[in-house]
């Protein structure tokens, strides 16, 4: 009977260093697959909302929820805040069921902090839930916006009688995305407070140094839902200077477009 012949040092070496070098290989694409594959799951996110939002404005005389409600089902200093935030308005009112702490849920981005919620929507200590994607806002106040036109409109105006601030057709009209809150604003910030923010001003630092805006999280771009509900992955480039108002604000408080402070883009 023959002797089969084991393998050699050498050979398991080759064979080793074979192997080493595969997965040298495959680890970056399979890891940029996985990125690739959260950055989709953003935009189907982002997409779902936008269409709900539309449904809601057209529900409600074309307006959508406000970013903050300062007039809504609580007193300001009185937890919890839920109900009041948009994406809690969305839930309190039936638009959007409401997802068990622990589980994905379409406010929230893959790629983003937190992931998920751990707590209840109704837990006392429910500022956990202000780390949703932002709606954007201005100046003006947290209102939301009227969407129900032929042009996109400050819900401020609404209760001032009048629309002198349009941004446009709701489809050139970047309403939500990937946000992010810096406190403080520095240039290597704390990685504990870089998380989601329920809203992003364009082009104002709050406070002088608090930015609350939004985030280059894939690949150095971010992914965004125009208020017709079509989703765009955007660049810096791409938000520097555009996207605001195009009649009205005035020369004293610029048009909402985007600053440099204001985009995260490490």
């Amino acid at each position: 009977m023959k002797r089969r012949q084991a393998f050699t040092l050498i050979e398991l070496l080759v064979v080793i260093a074979i192997i080493a070098l595969l997965v040298s290989i495959l680890l970056p694409s399979l890891a940029k697959a996985k990125d690739l594959a959260k950055a989709a799951m953003c935009m189907s996110n982002l997409r779902n909302i936008g269409l709900t939002l539309v449904l809601y404005a057209e529900e409600n005389d074309g307006f959508t929820p406000d970013v903050f409600d300062y007039h809504g089902v609580q007193p300001v200093s009185t937890p919890p805040v839920d109900g009041r935030m948009w994406h809690m308005r969305l839930m309190t009112t039936g638009y959007v069921d409401v997802p068990n702490p622990g589980s994905a849920n379409i406010f929230q981005c893959p790629s983003g902090e937190p992931t998920t919620w751990s707590q209840t929507v109704t837990h006392p200590l429910a500022a956990e839930h202000t780390r949703s994607y932002g709606m954007r806002t201005h100046n003006l106040g947290a209102q939301g916006w009227f969407i129900g036109g032929e042009a996109v409109r400050t819900n401020t105006e609404k209760d001032l009688g009048g629309y002198s601030i349009n941004f446009g057709r709701s489809s050139s009209f970047l309403f939500i995305g990937d946000s992010i809150m810096i406190w403080p604003s520095t240039s290597t910030p704390d990685p504990g407070h870089l998380l989601q923010f329920y809203y992003f001003v364009p082009d104002v630092l709050l406070g002088g140094t608090e930015v609350k805006g939004v985030d280059m999280k894939h690949n150095r771009k971010g992914n965004f839902v125009f208020a017709d509900s079509h989703v765009e992955t955007l660049s810096k480039a791409d938000l520097l200077t555009n996207h605001g108002a195009t009649i009205g604000y005035g020369d004293e408080d610029g048009n909402n477009a985007f600053i440099p402070n204001t985009i995260y883009d490490p």
